[in-house]
């Protein structure tokens, strides 16, 4: 590191004598170091690249970061390289905590699911019960019924209707 700017020094924790002449490699974590070496030789070559990884501060601390690896070019000619690193880490448990919350909700409309499924069904029964008896009714006494009897069986045949259809339509 040659030089860095307000924001690096309160990001890796450090002063300017912590960060200058240090290799940038060493503020990845073990597992990132090779990846970090690879995009700042490929910057000295002319590229522009980022990636995620564990960033370290001086003080041991890791972090999430995503860091941008740049040429910095003089008269056409490739004389270092820029690195730009950002913490991501509330992003990244943000983003951890919106997938939880996700997950919850689609146990819970399965939970939901099953049980309207559940409950529909526990519910058609009954109300099948009822659409035979008054099949039933209408067919053994349908001729012996008069106008009253008729209309009492034809209402309760078309509640039944009706309920069957706002079972079907809960369901669906």
């Amino acid at each position: 590191i040659a030089d860095c700017n307000e924001a690096a020094l309160h990001l890796l924790r450090g002063g300017h004598e912590d960060l200058q002449g240090t290799a940038i490699e060493l503020l990845v974590a073990a597992q990132d170091r090779l990846t970090m070496d690879e995009h700042v030789t490929r910057a000295a070559l002319g590229e522009t690249l980022r990636f995620e990884h564990s960033g370290l501060r001086r003080d041991g601390s890791r972090f999430d970061a995503v860091t941008t690896t740049l040429p910095i070019t003089v008269d056409g000619q490739t004389v270092g390289v820029y690195a730009a690193m950002v913490d991501v880490s509330e992003q990244r448990a943000a983003q951890a905590a919106l997938s939880s919350a996700l997950q919850d909700v689609q146990s819970r409309n399965r939970e939901l699911q099953d049980f309207a499924f559940v409950a529909s069904h526990d519910l058609q029964e009954p109300l099948r019960k009822v659409q035979a008896f008054g099949d039933r009714l209408r067919s053994h006494l349908g001729d012996r019924l008069d106008t009253d009897g008729s209309d009492y069986i034809e209402r309760m045949r078309s509640a039944a209707a009706r309920m069957q259809a706002l079972i079907n339509d809960l369901l669906a």
